[in-house]
């Protein structure tokens, strides 16, 4: 083992371009062995909600209203990124938290009332239980419809249907 490695060494030491290589898949090593959770710096934030014409406040009148877009989480709590549907204001992310470099962030999903809402959490402010439940494949950080994840970039995006689901829905038919 000592002796390949010395030999290893020699090599990258007498080849540029090999060096270089090599480098570069070691620092990719490195980063797969980092906890992808401590990587999370994007998340969705929006709503998908309801607009309802405040003149005529019929159901015919309604808008779905939907703002989701990835966005950098140190970045989210700007007014801009402030949406007001009728009466309901949705602000995102959180000032306090993006001024600190050390923080993780949690990306979540939690429906209200019909309407959804995608955010970006401080890791310590995300519920406790989300880790536990983001390990289990059958419920991918969901607690019912309420998420949180920090498994990669942008992982509240999509709804995940369970696999436990599928024999259900195979039966069904």
């Amino acid at each position: 083992g000592v002796q390949r490695a010395g030999g290893m060494m020699q090599l990258l030491t007498t080849h540029g371009k090999m060096q270089s290589i090599t480098s570069l898949l070691c620092i990719l090593y490195f980063f797969l062995l980092i906890d992808k959770g401590s990587c999370t710096r994007k998340c969705y934030i929006g709503v998908n909600d309801y607009y309802n014409d405040p003149v005529t406040l019929t159901m015919y009148d309604q808008e779905e209203v939907v703002t989701f877009k990835l966005i950098d989480c140190n970045k989210a709590h700007y007014p801009k990124e402030i949406v007001q549907v009728n009466e309901r204001r949705y602000e995102f992310g959180d000032e306090a938290a993006a001024k600190n470099p050390n923080t993780h962030w949690v990306c979540s999903k939690v429906p209200s009332n019909g309407r959804q809402k995608k955010d970006c959490v401080p890791k310590n402010k995300a519920p406790e239980w989300y880790p536990h439940l983001l390990e289990n494949v059958d419920y991918q950080g969901c607690n019912g419809g309420v998420c949180y994840c920090d498994n990669e970039d942008g992982c509240n995006s999509a709804t995940h249907i369970s696999i436990s689901l599928i024999p259900v829905l195979v039966l069904a038919a």
